[in-house]
């Protein structure tokens, strides 16, 4: 079975630190552009660029989601949208590496319950990039 990867940075990383690439450069290693491709979003973040790039670098097939507002609505319309997105990604991906803040109240966390819930391979990373679970933890 083909293992496509989702990688995604949660909104809250704003800065790219020195490590990150390796990181996101080990993840990629682990996966073969001619057979698969990679799920991210949020590329208007320093991350999301990272692993956009990295990943277009490589050669693999990147999809990305973004949801942008020309004109802010109601939180609770964000909130729908966000969520809508995480359904799609969980749908097309087997792997999911996800850059998580400390402070996880946020859609990521969404994100991060459908993919448990759907008993997919799932990676973890802290801000420092320090693997904060995987599947065998679960």
């Amino acid at each position: 079975m083909v293992k496509d990867a989702v990688i995604v940075a949660s909104h809250r990383f704003r800065t790219v630190k020195d490590g990150d690439w390796e990181i996101v450069a080990k993840i990629l290693a682990s996966y073969d552009p001619s057979k698969q491709y990679i799920v991210t979003c949020n590329g208007d973040t320093p991350m999301g660029l990272l692993i956009r790039e990295q990943a277009s670098a490589r050669g693999f097939a990147v999809y990305e989601f973004p949801v942008q507002a020309w004109q802010l609505g109601p939180k609770y319309l964000w909130e729908v949208l966000y969520m809508a997105r995480h359904a799609a990604m969980v749908e097309l991906g087997s792997d999911f590496h996800l850059f998580v803040a400390p402070s996880r109240f946020n859609t990521i966390e969404d994100l991060v319950g459908r993919v448990k819930q759907a008993n997919k391979v799932l990676y973890l990373y802290g801000q420092e990039g320090e693997p904060l679970e995987t599947e065998a933890d679960r």
